[in-house]
């Protein structure tokens, strides 16, 4: 199912599961056979928030494991097994780190609020930006043509 486009309205930009026109903006979604529609117009927008989420612990963590079982291994006592296992949970808290980091991107009305989450790499979180910015530049515009034409 795909949201209808009205007469006067066009489509500036599209992402992930949103769409900018210049009259609103939606995300739709099929999750689990189940349709999700959330928009509002342009002239309801009040703001965005786009920020990063990881934990830089579990790297420490992950580090501060592997060099205890580089020592662990150059130690006479131990086994290879041993350095291999401790080793190993480290690269695991190193690899949690990795794929637990985050980018939430929130943006709306006073009435409908639209979350995405991805995966926090350099790009998708500038195309987070970009698309947030062209929110913004949107509703300006709406905003501004609707005062010239109450003038």
């Amino acid at each position: 199912m795909k949201k209808t486009i009205f007469e006067s309205e066009t489509v500036l930009k599209t992402w992930k599961d949103c769409t900018l026109t210049n009259k609103r903006v939606w995300l739709e979604k099929e999750v689990s056979g189940q349709f999700l529609y959330k928009g509002f117009p342009l002239n309801q927008f009040q703001g965005a928030f786009v920020g990063k989420t990881s934990f830089p612990w579990l790297l420490y963590v992950g580090v501060g494991i592997m060099a205890l079982s580089l020592l662990a291994f150059t130690s006479a006592n131990n086994k290879f097994s041993v350095f291999l296992s401790v080793f190993c949970i480290g690269l695991i808290c190193v690899g949690l780190w990795h794929f637990l980091k985050r980018a939430q991107v929130i943006f709306g009305s006073s009435e409908v609020k639209i979350e995405i989450q991805l995966h926090a790499t350099d790009e998708e979180f500038q195309s987070a930006l970009n698309f947030v910015s062209d929110i913004e530049q949107a509703a300006l515009l709406q905003d501004d043509k609707q005062k010239q034409q109450a003038a």
